[in-house]
């Protein structure tokens, strides 16, 4: 026999200490997949996030799941409050328009300390097949502009709110106006808005106060999670830090306890739920965090699944004094205010001429 067949047969046949590591090997495989499911080393092996692998490319460019139902409000007896007639404003609800809200990850980082720093887009894409709604029909509105503004200036200088007075008095702006449904929800514009502006830009953030401008005008956040078998199932993909920022945006630290750390923006979650669990979710347009509780078991594609929902009092008033999401006065239960994450301050008639339902955020489905 030659050296080279020699070399060859002993590649093919190893000697007695390799066929005794190898079937060690063997019988450690075939106790571990006895052990440990081949779903327990699919969400080992998700935790790092590996660019290329289907949990990292799902994420990144989501499936177009969220769709976003938006109610306006029609007033109907306007003159009659004005003129002291009505003690209440009476309006028509109109809607639902549909639109799906499309998600984007991109500008993606990992960190040294076993983080994942990346960009997260959020716009609306309007669906004509599911809305029957008429966008071009017009309602009475409360005026935004006017009111959105007050509210802005309500702490400005005493200078300030009488120029701003001025103005409102001399252009005859009124406070309720009539729009079409796309004005109120995408070009929301009035004279004393586009002059104010121009008068005195530092003081005026924007000209165009359409509801779903505002919301989608400023929806690219940077976000760092965490990742990788560092942190375990626990910790995987919550939130370590919000453009930069451990607390929640607009909110003191000293004032507020609650930290946007440990929350998820809701589309990865922690691994291994169990029924007891609550999970943080953050939504920067309800600006502040909402707990989601287990709700049913399901299985989908033969894996078992656990539901979790928000609360039906998550919007409810908390009167121990804890209640950071208060404001002077106080809301009434079931209206947030979302102003801190945007640029203008509590109005509560903005609060309430607008009712947004994002489907697909208030069921979440988690591995258990």
């Amino acid at each position: 026999m030659s050296r080279d067949e020699m070399i060859f047969y002993s590649i093919i046949l190893p000697g007695p200490v390799s066929q005794v590591v190898l079937g060690c090997l063997l019988v450690l495989v075939s106790v571990g997949s006895f052990v440990f499911s081949p779903l327990d080393f699919m969400l080992w092996e998700k935790l790092n996030m590996r660019p290329g692998f289907p949990p990292y490319e799902w994420w990144r460019d989501p499936p177009d799941e969220v769709r976003l139902r938006v109610h306006v409000f029609n007033v109907t007896n306007h003159e009659r409050w004005l003129a002291g007639v009505d003690q209440k404003i009476d309006v028509e609800e109109i809607g639902p328009i549909v639109y799906l809200e499309k998600l984007v990850h991109s500008d993606v980082q990992f960190n040294d300390n076993d983080t994942l720093t990346y960009t997260a887009t959020r716009y609306p894409i309007y669906l004509p097949d599911e809305n029957r709604i008429d966008l071009n029909a017009t309602i009475i509105v409360p005026n935004l502009a006017v009111l959105g503004l007050a509210s802005y200036l309500h702490n400005a200088p005493f200078f300030v709110r009488s120029g701003f007075r001025f103005l409102v008095n001399s252009r005859g702006s009124p406070l309720f106006v009539e729009k079409t449904i796309y004005e109120y929800l995408w070009e929301f514009t009035d004279p004393v808005l586009d002059l104010s502006k121009s008068l005195a830009p530092g003081l005026v953030p924007v000209s165009n106060m359409g509801m779903l401008a505002r919301i989608y005008a400023d929806f690219v956040d940077q976000m760092t999670v965490y990742v990788g078998p560092r942190w375990g199932h626990e910790r995987f993909f919550q939130i370590h830090r919000f453009r930069g920022h451990p607390q929640l945006p607009g909110y003191d630290a000293s004032e507020c306890p609650d930290r946007i750390t440990g929350s998820t923006e809701g589309v990865m979650y922690r691994q291994h739920l169990t029924k007891q669990d609550v999970l943080l979710y953050w939504r920067k347009t309800v600006c502040k965090l909402m707990p989601l509780y287990f709700d049913t078991e399901l299985v989908v594609d033969d894996v078992p699944v656990y539901r979790y929902n928000l609360s039906e009092v998550v919007f409810s008033r908390v009167r121990n004094g804890t209640d950071c999401y208060d404001t002077a006065p106080s809301l009434p239960a079931g209206v947030s205010d979302a102003s801190k994450c945007y640029y203008v301050h509590r109005s509560t008639l903005c609060s309430i001429t607008i009712i947004a339902q994002w489907d697909g955020l208030t069921d979440t489905t988690g591995e258990s």
